[in-house]
C-alpha cells in the first residue's frame, strides 16, 4: 500500500490496505494507510472511519489523531481539530509541525468564538466614537435644510433626488 501511495495510485493503495486489514485487523498502521488513501481520494467520511478504527486498535496512535485533526481543520471544525491535535501531542510532544498545526487550530477556534464588534452605546445614549468614524459621519447630511433619509424625502424617481440647478441668466 505504501508503494502505491508514493506512486499516487491511491485506489490501488487502498485496495492493498484493505487486504492487509482483512489479514491482520489489529495493526493500526494499516488503518492509517487506508485512511490516508481515502483522504487522497477525497473520501473524507471513509477516512474518518479508518482513523477511528486505528484508534480502536491503538488508542495511543498519534498519527491517527493528527490525521483526524488535519481533516477537521480542512473542514473548518476547529474544536475537533484542536481536540485531536492536542491528543496527538500527548503522544508525540516533540513534533514541531504538529505543535504548529495545534497552535494554528487553537487560534482559529478562538477567533471563531470572538463576538462581532457592534457599535457601543455610551451611558449618555450616544454612540461611542470609533477611530474610523469622525463626527461628520455620525451626523446626518442636510439638503435644503432637511436631513436626508427621512421618509418624506424618499421618492421612486431618481431625477427628483438630484439637487435643482440654480437659475443662471445669460449676461
Amino acid at each position: 500500500g505504501r508503494v502505491y501511495m508514493e506512486l499516487s495510485e491511491f485506489d490501488k493503495a487502498k485496495q492493498n490496505f484493505d487486504k492487509a486489514i482483512s489479514l491482520n485487523p489489529n495493526k493500526s498502521k494499516y488503518h492509517n494507510g487506508q485512511g490516508n488513501a481515502n483522504v487522497r481520494m477525497d473520501k473524507i467520511d471513509d477516512a474518518i472511519s479508518s482513523f477511528n478504527n486505528a484508534l480502536k486498535v491503538n488508542p495511543n496512535d498519534a498519527e491517527a489523531y493528527e490525521r483526524l485533526g488535519d481533516i477537521y481543520a480542512k473542514l473548518g471544525d476547529w474544536e475537533k481539530a484542536v481536540d485531536n491535535y492536542k491528543k496527538a501531542l500527548g503522544y508525540n510532544s516533540n513534533d514541531k509541525n504538529l505543535r504548529e498545526k495545534y497552535l494554528l487550530a487553537l487560534k482559529m477556534l478562538n477567533d471563531s468564538k470572538k463576538p462581532v464588534d457592534k457599535p457601543q452605546i455610551a451611558s449618555n445614549g450616544t454612540k461611542d466614537k470609533d477611530p474610523g468614524i469622525d463626527d461628520k459621519t455620525l451626523k446626518p447630511d442636510k439638503q435644503n435644510g432637511k436631513p436626508i433619509g427621512k421618509k418624506d424625502d424618499l421618492t421612486d424617481d431618481p431625477a427628483q433626488k438630484l439637487p435643482k440647478p440654480k437659475d443662471t441668466k445669460p449676461d
